[in-house]
C-alpha cells in the first residue's frame, strides 16, 4: 500500500515535470521570475517592476540599484520569448510579419467554448500579471504589457490579455497576445508611470536542472522504493 501510494505520487510528479518542460517555462518562485528553457534566459515576472516607469526602470538595472543583476532585454530575446511562449502550440490564429521580428499576433479561447481557458493559461499564471480589470464581473481581463528597446532605439512592446468568460452573463472572448516593435513605436510611454506597463528585464539562468534530469532522478527513486519494499 505504502509502495503503491509512493509510486503514484512520484508519477504525478514526473507527469507535473513533464508539462513544465512542454510549457518551455519552469517558474522561480524564490525570485518573482521564470525561465525560457529554450533560451536559458530567467525573466523577471510581470506585476513586479511595474511600479516604475521604462525610464526609471533603466537606472534601477545600474550597479548598486535594486534591479542590478538584471539587464534589459533586447528585441530579438523578446521576441524568442513570446515565440517559444505562445507560438506554433495550437492557437486558433497566428499572424506573423515575414521575418518574424516585427510583429507576432495570436488568439486562442473559442467563442464556442464558453469559460474554456486558453491554451496559454499555464503559461500565464507563470508570467503573472500587471494589472486585473473587472474581477468577478461580466469579464475578467487579467493583463501584461512590457517595454523594450528596439535595436533602432525606439520602444517596442509587448502585450497579453487573459480573458475570464463569464457563462453567467453569456459573453466570451478570446485570449490574446501581440508583440511589436516596428509597426507600432511605443516610445510615448518609456517615461510614464502605469501598473499596466513593465519594463522586460532578464538575466542568464544559474544553474538550474532540466526537467528531464529531474525526471530521471524521480524514476530512479521509484526503482529503489520498489526494491525496499518488495
Amino acid at each position: 500500500m505504502t509502495f503503491k501510494f509512493v509510486s503514484t505520487a512520484l508519477a504525478g510528479l514526473i507527469l507535473s515535470i513533464s508539462t513544465i518542460a512542454n510549457a518551455g517555462l519552469i517558474v522561480d518562485t524564490d525570485n518573482d521570475s521564470f525561465i525560457d528553457q529554450s533560451t536559458g534566459l530567467e525573466w523577471m515576472d510581470f506585476g513586479v517592476n511595474n511600479i516604475y516607469s521604462f525610464d526609471q526602470t533603466l537606472e534601477l538595472i545600474k550597479p548598486g540599484e535594486i534591479y542590478s543583476d538584471w539587464r534589459l532585454a533586447s528585441r530579438q530575446e523578446a521576441f524568442s520569448l513570446w515565440k517559444n511562449a505562445f507560438i506554433g502550440i495550437g492557437a486558433d490564429g497566428e499572424v506573423q510579419t515575414p521575418d518574424n521580428f516585427d510583429f507576432i499576433l495570436a488568439w486562442d479561447n473559442s467563442e464556442s467554448n464558453p469559460n474554456h481557458d486558453s491554451i496559454w493559461e499555464d503559461v500565464f499564471d507563470i508570467m503573472g500579471y500587471n494589472h486585473r480589470y473587472a474581477i468577478d464581473m461580466i469579464i475578467e481581463e487579467n493583463q501584461a504589457q512590457a517595454l523594450f528597446f528596439n535595436d533602432d532605439g525606439s520602444v517596442g512592446y509587448a502585450y497579453f490579455n487573459d480573458n475570464k468568460n463569464s457563462p453567467q452573463f453569456d459573453y466570451n472572448a478570446d485570449d490574446f497576445i501581440v508583440l511589436s516593435s516596428l509597426a507600432d513605436d511605443a516610445s510615448h510611454q518609456r517615461n510614464q508611470v502605469h501598473t499596466v506597463f513593465s519594463t522586460l528585464l532578464v538575466k542568464p539562468v544559474q544553474s538550474v536542472p532540466e526537467p528531464t534530469t529531474l525526471a530521471i532522478f524521480t524514476l530512479g527513486m521509484i526503482g529503489l522504493a520498489s526494491r525496499r519494499f518488495k
